[in-house]
């Protein structure tokens, strides 16, 4: 039997990225790596999207460089926010952190964990502590029974080949009359990446509806299809992070960030709390420092997506698409100033957007009322989650 330091089970973003952190702050522990496909393996989506800071701070290279994001309603755009945009090949990225960490790599299929002690298909190792990235699989979660995501990003994702040469220099993101609905389109040179995706209570592609005026309805009904992907991201942290000797991580207990669905930065920049308490032997270190910094947003964002009263939303948004001839209010929602602050939230969910109190005024009270339950209810729900 092997012994290791470190096992992580999972060689995806979260696993590479942890991997990699534990060597730029200089643990010297031994560490392994389990996955039972390639390094950075992911047939459903092979891109990400990624800011300056995330491709200078860990030299990823890009396959394209985007001007900026347009955000708008069904097929238009309203906002155009200006900064740098990185299209980055997932695969690559995964791979080159964990080229430049010091950990080793085994391809097998983790089948069993009894203690500190992990079993493979073909073999047992023991580890001090053990880091699952397993994502949406949630290997250990469901072992130990413990609580899983109870919100997700679903995507129906397709690749398609740019055969009707659309060149953008923009990401897009079209949000529609249902809450919580988002369209997403990367064009480059050969590949366009179309998404439709919906913020859901379960994992049921069927509740993606995307409204009648869309971007892929307008531009490009003629491309043609490579791939079609069904995509699952959690995007509600789930507690504990920790158990015992084991750490969640990753999409393993739902780090995406729930408000832009912007993952890779929140997942690095955790990763980097966690390489930290591991050096230091204490993982609830971890939990403890990435509540602190990410939970009240998190919470936040949850709480804003509350589902149960679609209707509500629409006559809201309804409203605000009108924009810009409908109302100084949503004009004033609606401004550079706003676009800055978009920008600030896609790069830090911490960020907090206030709106002016005319367009709080537009808000229904019935919702507020809604949202005041909800808001217990959410509370008492991690409560629970911490007592368990």
């Amino acid at each position: 039997m092997e012994y290791y330091d470190v096992i992580i089970i999972g060689g995806g973003i979260a696993g590479c990225g942890l991997a990699y952190n534990l060597k730029r702050i200089g643990y010297t522990g031994s560490v392994l790596m389990i996955e039972k496909n390639e390094i950075g393996f992911n047939e459903k989506y092979g891109t990400r999207t990624m800011f300056e800071e995330i491709i200078n701070e860990y030299n990823f290279k890009p396959l394209k460089t985007f001007k900026g994001i347009k955000i708008g309603f069904d097929d238009e755009p309203f906002i155009t926010i200006k900064t740098p945009v990185y299209l980055v090949e997932y695969k690559r990225a995964c791979e080159q952190l964990f080229k430049k960490s010091n950990a080793n790599y085994k391809m097998e299929c983790v089948v069993d964990v009894k203690g500190d002690i992990i079993v493979t298909e073909n073999n047992s190792y023991h580890s001090k502590y053990i880091i699952d990235c397993s994502g949406t699989s949630f290997f250990l979660r469901k072992k130990l029974k413990l609580a899983l995501p109870f919100r997700y990003w679903v995507g129906d994702v397709s690749i398609l080949r740019n055969n009707i040469n659309i060149e953008s220099d923009h990401i897009y993101y079209n949000y529609g009359d249902k809450h919580g609905y988002i369209e997403e389109i990367n064009i480059s040179p050969k590949y366009i990446t179309h998404g439709y995706w919906q913020y859901v209570k379960n994992i049921d592609f069927s509740q993606i509806k995307p409204p009648e005026k869309t971007f892929y309805k307008k531009h490009l009904v003629n491309t043609q299809i490579i791939k079609k992907a069904k995509v699952i991201i959690p995007a509600t942290p789930v507690l504990p992070l920790v158990y015992k000797k084991i750490a969640f991580f990753g999409d393993s207990f739902g780090i995406a960030s729930s408000s832009t669905a912007y993952g890779t930065g929140p997942i690095l920049d955790s990763s980097k709390i966690l390489s930290i308490a591991i050096k230091k032997g204490d993982l609830k270190y971890f939990e403890r420092v990435w509540c602190k910094k990410y939970f009240k947003s998190y919470f936040r964002s949850i709480l804003s997506k509350y589902d149960g009263y679609h209707d509500l939303d629409s006559k809201f948004i309804q409203k605000l698409k009108k924009y810009p001839s409908f109302s100084k209010p949503a004009k004033r929602f609606f401004t550079i100033n706003k676009g800055e602050d978009l920008l600030k939230l896609f790069k830090d969910p911490t960020h907090q957007i206030r709106m002016p109190k005319e367009v709080i005024k537009m808000f229904p009270k019935r919702k507020i009322i809604f949202l005041s339950i909800y808001y217990i209810y959410l509370k008492s729900k991690y409560l629970l989650m911490k007592l368990k």
